[in-house]
């Protein structure tokens, strides 16, 4: 009785890559190498075969690495100025900006109960410095600190405060940093907005025009008073750069 041959099922041959499969793989690393190599070039402007010893990738001062971060950064607040300004009701900027209710006293009344025993000379201006507002800072809230640390009263009559983007600093003498910060928000506001130097009080005031109508008659505003004082036309002053990184309604 012949014996029964077994049967074994042939696997089919692997098959190789083709021509095409390589051409694609070689292509798409080829890109990959491209877009490294260009934006090594583009970000640092240095040629890639400029390398540093004992590596393949080229050196990147520390002054072209701020030089880059400074241009993202202004890139960045390029963008948001416009999208806040297309979209000023609905843009994330509004989170920036807190509601404040103000006192059931009138700000005349504010400044009635406030007495020192080292007032003020009419034109104090204090000493100059570097006054640095840092992110999530409130304006409100660091003025507040800086006129602590000199034993200033200060008060901030209007109703909105605000949160600092990112850090900024002042270099001026306090009433002059407040000075800026008054006319800085002014533009978010229907009445001018002023700073205010309140001297037997020994306070430095933020105000509207209306609400300054109640301040003693020995209370100036800053801004008027430096104008005053220099050469410099009025309308210069009023045509100063505001200060960045403050929500602003355009």
């Amino acid at each position: 009785m012949p014996r029964s041959r077994s049967t074994k099922r042939q696997q089919p041959p692997k098959k190789a890559l083709n021509g095409t499969h390589w051409f694609l793989i070689l292509f798409i690393v080829l890109i990959g190498g491209l877009l490294l190599f260009f934006r090594e070039q583009l970000f640092t402007g240095y040629n890639t075969g400029n390398t540093v010893t004992g590596s393949g990738f080229a050196k990147r001062s520390a002054f072209q690495q701020t030089s880059i971060d400074n241009m993202q950064n202004n890139i960045s607040r390029f963008f948001a100025g416009i999208t806040s300004s297309l979209f000023p009701g609905d843009h994330e900027d509004s989170i920036y900006v807190i509601e404040l209710t103000r006192s059931n006293k009138s700000l005349g009344q504010v400044l009635a109960n406030l007495t020192s025993d080292n007032p003020l000379v009419g034109d104090w201006r204090g000493e100059r410095d570097q006054f640095w507002f840092m992110e999530n800072d409130t304006v409100k809230q660091r003025l507040e600190s800086i006129a602590r640390q000199r034993d200033i009263n200060f008060i901030w009559w209007l109703d909105r405060d605000y949160v600092v983007k990112s850090a900024f600093q002042i270099d001026d003498t306090f009433t002059g940093a407040i000075d800026r910060v008054a006319r800085t928000v002014n533009h978010d506001f229907m009445d001018n907005i002023n700073a205010y130097l309140c001297s037997t009080q020994r306070a430095l005031v933020i105000s509207d025009e209306q609400a300054a109508e109640q301040l003693p008659s020995n209370c100036y505003a800053v801004g008027q008073a430096a104008n005053a004082n220099t050469d410099t036309d009025v309308d210069e002053q009023t045509d100063e750069q505001p200060l960045p990184n403050l929500r602003q309604q355009q």
